[in-house]
């Protein structure tokens, strides 16, 4: 990718009402799970460290890995404290452990889903925690999940059994971007009937008296998350505990 169409969708990642309001509902969920600072985080496909400015509020030492070299020289722009690698997982990881373990959106990218997940079982300290979202339902792929590189979308129960057949315990597993599901979901049957070819993904810039709503609308879901499981939604959060020896 080009480092000016890196920079653009970096600018969509700072500014868009889904990207925006995912950050504020794991943020709560990491201020729910990691209510004590961790000593140490790693956050697995960082791209260009935008949401590893909100981790740094709940880890005191961070680690970036990250495949492309935009989002490299992004995320030392933008997070220069940080420790930041270049390189792709699950075969570049550090050789290190970690309290915290991040992973937002990347394991969906990955060939061999069963062993990144067993490699972040590996690097997690005893009682450690794994924070992990992915796309959800096969049956809602679309051309932005060939757009984007997608192996996979997934369920619950799909997401729930890899987890533990690695050897964490899962404290919270919750469908997301559950109040705007129908609409979401509505709009890729309707691209996909219209049989219309593009080439773009789901996100791009929107004027603000669409975005400021959407953003309101799907960031109440953090109160809802902070009480209860949601039954579906576009996408699932994970929180997982490596077991105490």
């Amino acid at each position: 990718m080009q480092s000016h169409v890196y920079a653009e969708f970096a600018h969509i990642e700072r500014v868009h009402w889904w990207f925006k309001a995912r950050r504020g509902i794991l943020d709560s969920i990491l201020s729910a799970f990691v209510p004590k600072k961790a000593s140490n985080c790693l956050d697995i496909g960082s791209g260009p460290a935008i949401n590893a400015i909100m981790l740094k509020r709940h880890a005191q030492r961070l680690t970036l890995l990250e495949p492309s070299i935009e989002g490299v020289t992004m995320a030392k722009e933008n997070l220069p404290e940080a420790t930041i690698i270049h390189g792709f997982f699950p075969q570049d990881r550090p050789d290190a452990k970690y309290e915290l373990i991040t992973a937002f959106d990347v394991i969906e990218h990955i060939e061999d889903d069963k062993s990144a997940i067993t490699a972040i079982a590996g690097m997690l300290q005893p009682n450690g925690i794994t924070v992990i979202t992915v796309p959800a339902y096969n049956w809602l792929w679309s051309e932005h999940d060939d757009v984007v590189h997608h192996k996979r979308r997934y369920t619950k129960d799909g997401l729930q059994e890899l987890m533990e057949s690695s050897g964490l315990v899962v404290e919270k597993i919750s469908y997301f971007n559950f109040l705007l599901f129908l609409p979401i979901s509505a709009a890729r049957f309707l691209l996909r009937a219209s049989k219309k070819k593009r080439e773009a993904t789901d996100f791009s810039l929107t004027p603000s008296f669409i975005n400021i709503p959407l953003q309101y609308i799907f960031s109440l879901e953090r109160y809802l998350l902070k009480w209860s499981s949601l039954p579906f939604g576009i996408s699932i959060l994970c929180v997982a505990r490596k077991k105490a020896v």
